[in-house]
């Protein structure tokens, strides 16, 4: 095993014990809340900077100033929210039903962001490296990869590859 190995053990191992400490639930809420704060930011950020005007003159900074803040405003909200239901989950006695799925949802968690770097690596010059074809993992980490790539709709892959080059 070589360090990018390593690595992977870490990524999976640390999104493993995080989920199995804070509960399937929170986990849950957590990941919706990241996506939602993420959309609703990019749709009412520029509402929002628009209201920032007599306070912040430079566009960019007063953009970036209510992005940032809607951003915030929503994961603090759905923090709250995951902590009250985590306390509701232990009050109801389900503690270890949802730390076991929690568990479950933190491996997969580690996978899928495993694969993901694998993805952008493999797509970059990175992937002539010597590491990437002494590595023990990332070997299995590419063949799943190519099932998961299977599995997208046909033009999925050259959209995306479409996309990539265009940044």
């Amino acid at each position: 095993m070589i360090w990018v190995d390593y690595i992977i053990i870490a990524v999976i191992v640390v999104s493993t014990v995080i989920s199995l400490v804070r509960g399937f639930v929170q986990q849950v809420i957590s990941l919706v809340s990241w996506l939602l704060a993420f959309g609703l930011a990019l749709r009412f950020g520029p509402n929002l900077s628009l209201h920032l005007t007599q306070y912040i003159t430079l566009e960019p900074a007063r953009q970036a100033l209510a992005f940032f803040l809607i951003f915030i405003a929503v994961v603090l909200t759905g923090a709250i929210i995951g902590f009250i239901a985590s306390k509701l989950i232990s009050v109801v006695h389900l503690s270890l039903g949802d730390r076991l799925l929690g568990l479950i949802f933190g491996v997969a968690r580690g996978v899928i962001i495993v694969l993901t770097i694998t993805f952008f690596v493999g797509i970059s010059p990175l992937a002539e490296e010597v590491w990437w074809e002494q590595s023990m993992l990332l070997g299995y980490s590419r063949e799943l990869l190519v099932i998961v790539l299977n599995w997208m709709p046909d033009n999925f892959s050259e959209g995306l590859f479409q996309r990539l080059r265009s940044l």
